[in-house]
């Protein structure tokens, strides 16, 4: 008898116990929905009447160089342009594809179309530095393109890198900045005013 009592008030402390906490454990039910948001980006217009373009992606400007008249004293010597040098700029209205600017230069001479004479065995450097972008929220790094330092030679050069630009970076308007240009001409030149053409080529792919 006192066995079997024992058992059932155990039982009965058991069950209320059990009451007790399901009641503090009860909670609001709730209910989630998924939804979306959406927006397409469209790459900016094309002008096929631009020879600037390229894509989609634009070649804005490019430097025209005067440089500082040089006295020939029988040695080499070097100058260096009359203004800051203009940046290279670029915009890539949102094009995937990347993109890459070279340059190349005829012989300077005299006459034109690299006739009379020219400046034999010297050198025009553009010296690179950091590209800037005039759109203050363009901070990714990734998106920076990557510039290079031009050579040309005074007897013309074939295209060389001006800068490059990944595939999904370079977005928004760059300057590629140069921080200056140099000439130098060796002793065996003639006195004269000497003129080359710069051509400066944007490509819709990185190089």
């Amino acid at each position: 008898m006192t066995k079997k009592t024992l058992q059932l008030l155990a039982t009965v402390a058991a069950v209320t116990g059990l009451g007790l906490a399901t009641t503090a454990t009860a909670h609001a039910e709730t209910g989630t929905k998924s939804t979306s948001a959406t927006v397409t980006l469209n790459a900016g217009p094309v002008d096929p009447t631009d020879p600037g373009n390229a894509g989609g992606i634009k070649l804005v400007s490019a430097p025209t160089l005067n440089f500082n008249a040089l006295e020939l004293d029988g040695a080499s010597a070097q100058t260096s342009t009359l203004d800051k040098v203009d940046p290279v700029v670029i915009t890539n209205p949102g094009v995937a594809t990347g993109w890459n600017v070279t340059v190349a230069n005829t012989a300077f001479a005299t006459e034109a179309n690299g006739a009379g004479d020219i400046i034999k065995a010297g050198s025009m450097v553009l010296t690179s530095s950091t590209p800037t972008t005039s759109n203050t929220d363009n901070t990714d790094a990734t998106n920076v393109p990557t510039p290079s330092n031009v050579s040309l030679n005074t007897q013309g050069t074939e295209a060389v890198p001006v800068a490059t630009a990944a595939a999904k970076s370079g977005l928004g308007t760059w300057n590629v900045n140069y921080s200056k240009a140099d000439l130098t001409v060796p002793a065996n030149n003639v006195a004269g005013t000497y003129t080359s053409d710069l051509t400066w080529t944007l490509t819709n792919a990185p190089a």
